[in-house]
């Protein structure tokens, strides 16, 4: 079994920006849990984190692949328009939630 804190997401989480990992099997970071990765269908990540307005990181997003590869700059940039927007739909709704309750 797996601890969250050998998962991708935890490294990812500890990123400013991206975190890109083109072989899971040549990371050092993963050495010792490429198997599991691979196991999963993990062979190549990238993530971008989700950042509140007030900076905190609750979590990542990302996307693998089953095979080794790079991400080329339009993708990175389009995973970083995804963090963004899937932010803005979070913020959104925690909105929404906090007028319900003022109208309750």
């Amino acid at each position: 079994m797996s601890c969250r804190e050998d998962s991708i997401c935890t490294f990812t989480i500890l990123e400013d920006d991206l975190m890109v990992v083109e072989n899971v099997t040549e990371d050092p970071r993963f050495e010792s849990r490429s198997d599991l990765l691979l196991e999963l269908g993990i062979r190549s990540s990238m993530g971008a984190n989700l950042v509140t307005p007030s900076g905190l990181v609750i979590g990542p997003l990302c996307v693998y692949d089953d095979e080794p590869r790079s991400f080329s700059a339009a993708e990175k940039a389009y995973l970083r328009d995804l963090a963004s927007v899937a932010m803005d739909l979070i913020e959104l709704h925690s909105r929404l939630d906090a007028a319900r309750e003022v109208t309750l």
